[in-house]
């Protein structure tokens, strides 16, 4: 296989073929690009054919005069791409690059085995767990599966009055910003700005989606969605603390299923989530349990890991980063 830089003259389409995951996508490069990182596109090629992608964003760090390189939710890449990308990280001054990849732990190599540059991170920006859900499945089979609390609480914001559409329109991108940024600051969450979630909704055109939960014509719950190589996501969603007890969310979740489903989707990739076991206490318990309730399966996918180019360097940049997240943490 040849390994080479995507060349700014290529199409998006080159590249995206061998994208199995928004975040891999040009137009998610595109968006990172308007807000001043640095995006590095790579290609792998057999004859004509691009057979493997990474995308990744360059970080720098100031102290040293060094970056960091990182590559969210791509396929295992390859050794190829590795060498490739360890020679290139070292002639731009990487210390490492931390990878994120979309795949299930079950399917992953054995990381020391399978690289000895590799090992494992301290920094993720995923949780390594997801509740997947199956949408080869009939509404009746979906609806059998959910907790019966959850179907119950759909149910009865239908019978309340609240209504769902998709509105993926101005009116329902500014509807859902609020609700978004108004659950962020409810739940004390460090989340996206309305600049950068404008920037989404520019960027992911034909790909995020909006729907809504409505009482009497105003947003209940509002969720912003990808598709994708059949495939829907849930990465960012919000409520209002208004008719609370109408479970507007809960509709709106099932909703989204239907939707997936009439998307021709065959799964729904509910995001993030605790593992089995997960503290109670913990503030991701809320949504984790609220997920849990459809019905999917939850399955942990592959740690983060560093491709290590500058040991030393790498070992600086962990005392540095550890430092920083302790300052914040005394911050809070």
């Amino acid at each position: 296989m040849k390994i080479e830089l995507l060349h700014e003259d290529k199409l998006p389409e080159a590249f995206d073929c061998a994208v199995h995951h928004p975040m891999q996508l040009f137009a998610w490069g595109a968006l990172r690009e308007d807000e001043g990182t640095h995006v590095v596109r790579v290609i792998g090629k057999e004859g004509n054919k691009v057979v493997e992608s990474i995308q990744m964003t360059i970080h720098p760090i100031p102290v040293i005069k060094k970056a960091v390189g990182y590559v969210p939710r791509s396929t295992m890449p390859s050794k190829e791409m590795l060498d490739f990308l360890a020679i290139w990280g070292k002639k731009h001054g990487l210390t490492h690059i931390t990878f994120e990849p979309n795949v299930k732990k079950e399917s992953l190599p054995i990381l020391e085995k399978y690289d000895t540059r590799i090992a494992h991170s301290q920094q993720s920006l995923f949780t390594p767990w997801q509740f997947l859900l199956d949408l080869t499945k009939s509404e009746e089979e979906l609806s059998a599966q959910m907790k019966s609390k959850t179907r119950y609480n759909a149910k009865l914001a239908a019978k309340k009055g609240v209504t769902v559409a998709e509105e993926s329109d101005a009116k329902g991108l500014e509807d859902f910003i609020a609700l978004y940024t108004d659950t962020c600051k409810r739940q004390s969450y460090n989340g996206r700005s309305p600049k950068f979630l404008k920037s989404v909704w520019k960027h992911m055109e034909g790909k995020a989606h909006i729907v809504t939960a409505r009482f009497e014509g105003e947003a209940l719950a509002s969720y912003m969605l990808f598709l994708h190589n059949g495939v829907l996501y849930y990465p960012y969603g919000g409520s209002s603390t208004k008719h609370r007890n109408f479970m507007a969310a809960n509709m709106l979740m099932w909703e989204a299923v239907k939707f997936g489903k009439h998307k021709g989707a065959t799964l729904f990739d509910m995001w993030g989530a605790l593992g089995p076991n997960y503290d109670k206490k913990n503030p991701w318990s809320g949504f984790t349990r609220f997920k849990q309730g459809y019905g999917g399966d939850h399955v942990e996918f592959s740690h983060s890991f560093d491709l290590v180019i500058a040991p030393v360097w790498r070992k600086l940049y962990g005392i540095l980063y550890a430092a920083r997240k302790w300052y914040w943490g005394l911050r809070r």
